[in-house]
């Protein structure tokens, strides 16, 4: 994640440095294109874990022996994963609209 989070830094770096008057746009819209598609990704595949993961928990559910409690608490930390990764869904448009207002 630290290497990817650089390469991203380096990537912003290299389009002001770099940048002309109509190159910016195109490197900056290149910058928030691979953001999006590295997110989306991640995206797609933290849904496709937590969905086995739900699936596992429902197995394990049905094969317990009435000690419940701590399916219980994976549920949860399961649920509030799904929601915290549904919420960072919309990081890409806010990042490029918070870029574009300091811009402006």
């Amino acid at each position: 994640m630290r290497f990817l989070s650089l390469c991203l830094i380096f990537l912003i770096i290299l389009g002001f440095v770099f940048a002309e008057e109509d190159g910016f746009q195109k490197i900056q819209d290149e910058v928030f294109r691979i953001l999006r598609n590295i997110i989306m990704f991640l995206f797609s595949a933290l849904m496709l874990l937590s969905g086995l993961v739900l699936l596992f928990l429902g197995v394990k559910y049905i094969f317990a022996k009435g000690d419940i409690k701590e399916l219980h608490k994976t549920l949860l930390y399961v649920v509030l994963g799904i929601i915290l990764l549904a919420s960072s869904f919309f990081v890409p448009n806010l990042l490029k609209n918070l870029i574009e207002g300091l811009r402006s």
